[in-house]
């Protein structure tokens, strides 16, 4: 379990990662990334006890949830009008469509 603790945070890291290498187009910050704040950030979540990855994992969870459940219903009401279903979203007016 504390592996797979770790492989999570270390998954999380390498997403954001994705994202920074994409974004950043300054040269000098992205060396300055690359060298020093990845490391950082690698070495900080080795270090960091099995119950504050935990802890931390599950606030990310708590704040991701309510996308998922919301993109979650909006694919189950377009599922279900490919079916033949009424057009929910004529039925109702709501942020979720």
């Amino acid at each position: 379990m504390v592996e797979e603790v770790r492989k999570i945070s270390m998954e999380l890291l390498d997403m954001v990662d994705r994202i920074v290498r994409q974004n950043v187009t300054n040269g000098i910050a992205l060396s300055l990334y690359q060298k020093f704040l990845y490391p950082f950030l690698e070495r900080k979540i080795k270090s960091t006890p099995e119950d504050l990855i935990k802890q931390n994992l599950q606030i990310t969870f708590d704040k991701l949830k309510p996308f998922f459940e919301k993109k979650q219903l909006h694919d189950m009401v377009e599922e279900g009008e490919k079916l033949g279903s009424p057009k929910i979203k004529d039925l109702l007016k709501s942020e979720y469509f």
